[in-house]
């Protein structure tokens, strides 16, 4: 897992306060039900944006509240941030 932390934030060893975003990558060992039930508890402690990312298709997904969404349009975004990440770039480099 991986969190998104502002320049000007500080590293806690616990986290206390929701963070901006979070983003999991799935291992092979790990199941889309398992990751939505896990994004739930994301949304339950106040994390809007939850995306999970599967490496062996080349898939990403977008937590809506309900569920999980493919995300289509090959980009993931942070409205009103510069967070953006272009998928077909991410994985282009595990394709080298």
């Amino acid at each position: 897992m991986c969190w998104w932390f502002a320049p000007a934030d500080r590293f806690e060893r616990y986290i206390t306060e929701p963070p901006l975003i979070a983003i999991e990558i799935l291992f092979s060992e790990d199941s889309l039900r398992a990751m939505q039930e896990k994004a739930a508890e994301y949304r339950q402690f106040g994390i809007e944006h939850i995306w999970i990312i599967d490496p062996e298709p080349r898939l990403a997904y977008r937590y809506t509240g309900t569920n999980l969404e493919e995300v289509r349009g090959g980009e993931l975004t942070v409205p009103s941030t510069p967070i953006r990440v272009a998928l077909s770039e991410t994985f282009a480099e595990l394709d080298a």
